[in-house]
């Protein structure tokens, strides 16, 4: 995929919103550091082997959240998904 430029990164992570369940799927969107946490409303819906063909190295399940470690575009990620809950 291109470099986000700017704020422009509409069509960035679309597999990886879908493998989360779509954005109706996403309460909430935080991130720190390599990690990028979603609040999930229905976890049963996730498709885990999609998410790490995203290249998201490691998933961690707990009770609603859902975090990926996902390195330096965590912030990238972080934006797109949040940018389309908020849509």
């Amino acid at each position: 995929s291109n470099k986000a430029k700017g704020n422009n990164i509409a069509n960035e992570y679309p597999e990886l919103l879908v493998a989360l369940g779509g954005k109706d799927n996403i309460n909430e969107v935080t991130f720190k550091g390599s990690r990028v946490s979603v609040i999930l409303l229905d976890k049963t819906i996730v498709d885990k082997e999609r998410i790490k063909s995203q290249g998201v190295e490691t998933i961690v399940v707990s009770n609603k959240k859902l975090t990926m470690v996902v390195g330096k575009q965590s912030e990238v990620i972080f934006k797109y998904l949040n940018n389309q809950i908020n849509i």
